[in-house]
């Protein structure tokens, strides 16, 4: 059974944006300190996608899917090449 929808929590880590973690911060406050934010909400119901509970048209799906690919790809994250209900027999 699938799922009604799907929500994917878009976030951003602003304090390693501005360079206030890892081994370069001499302070330790990045250890105290979540400089994580919550940029939007996309939703997935059948076919529809929404931003922040905004339907979005059918043509800024294909950009949707390019930024999510370039973003996984960027951090390393490989993706299917198939979607898991097609087969290569």
């Amino acid at each position: 059974m699938e799922p009604d929808k799907v929500n994917i929590d878009i976030r951003l880590d602003l304090a390693e944006r501005l360079g206030l973690r890892g081994d370069g911060f001499a302070s330790g406050a990045s250890s105290i300190l979540n400089g994580e934010g919550l940029v939007g909400r996309v939703t997935v119901r059948g076919n529809d996608i929404y931003w922040n509970d905004v339907k979005l048209a059918r043509d800024s799906h294909a950009a949707l899917s390019a930024a999510c690919n370039d973003a996984f790809t960027a951090a390393g994250i490989p993706l299917p090449l198939l979607k898991p209900e097609q087969t290569t027999e």
